[in-house]
């Protein structure tokens, strides 16, 4: 694919997915939608801030082993079900859902009709 530029006209967002997807067209115009969902994502990993296998590496790194340790200590981390496997949980949450058919509402405000 060619390189594309960034664009002082885009978000941060749209200039990943401009840098990402563009192709032959002169101005390059991110879906909205997709956008605004990875500018969630992007708001939320940038937000966990320095999570457990990142520690699990520091710790292990302070003590001045080989990059090959401090790495098996961070994957270690990372696969627990609180940490990396967490987002498996949710894809796995998601099929069992199936559909916004089969969703419920959970809250007395959202039973009475009030949920936005």
């Amino acid at each position: 694919m060619p390189y594309a530029y960034p664009d002082n006209d885009l978000s941060y967002t749209g200039n990943f997915l401009n840098m990402m997807f563009k192709t032959t067209e002169v101005k390059y115009t991110p879906h909205p939608v997709l956008e605004r969902a990875l500018d969630v994502l992007f708001i939320l990993h940038a937000d966990h801030e320095q999570n457990c296998s990142t520690s699990a590496m520091r710790g292990v790194g302070s003590s001045h082993p080989d990059p090959y340790s401090c790495m098996a200590a961070a994957a270690a981390a990372l696969y627990g079900p609180l940490h990396g496997g967490a987002n498996e949980e949710v894809l796995r949450m998601l099929r069992e859902i199936g559909s916004i058919d089969a969703i419920r509402p959970t809250s007395s405000a959202s039973r009475r009709g009030r949920c936005a």
